[in-house]
């Protein structure tokens, strides 16, 4: 992975440093299915979305978990 300028990345940060969408990357924090850290939830019946940051690191072990080995044998 490319270095981040900083630790915590904003979501077009994190999109970029995971080569991802930014949709793509809503949909990973809507379901849960990323590390994040909530700053700031949307505001129910309005069009915003939540504030949210992720953490480089927490990326990175997230990459890793996410790895498929080829089968042994």
């Amino acid at each position: 992975m490319d270095q981040p300028v900083g630790r915590y990345l904003d979501v077009q940060g994190a999109a970029a440093y995971l080569h991802l969408s930014r949709w793509t990357l809503y949909k990973l924090v809507e379901r849960r299915r990323i590390p994040f850290i909530p700053i700031r939830p949307a505001e129910e019946g309005v069009a915003t979305r939540a504030i949210v940051r992720f953490d480089a690191l927490a990326l990175d072990r997230w990459m890793a978990a996410q790895s498929v080995n080829p089968p042994k044998g």
